[in-house]
């Protein structure tokens, strides 16, 4: 959980025209799922390892 944070936090600093930060921000407009079994996005592991800190999840990604 902390390199995931670590690392999410790295991807927030990062000059908006690099792919990670692009990829880290976008929405999957189409996709396949089985019923009864939705796959987790690395952004919803994200912010069920931020509630688990204790931290925000609405403002994380500001910088300071």
């Amino acid at each position: 959980m902390h390199s995931q944070l670590r690392w999410s936090r790295c991807i927030v600093r990062m000059d908006v025209r690099r792919l990670p930060k692009a990829v880290f921000y976008s929405q999957l407009t189409s996709g396949i799922r089985p019923l009864h079994h939705p796959f987790k996005r690395y952004n919803d592991g994200l912010k069920s390892n931020l509630k688990h800190y204790d931290i925000d999840s609405t403002s994380w990604d500001q910088q300071p």
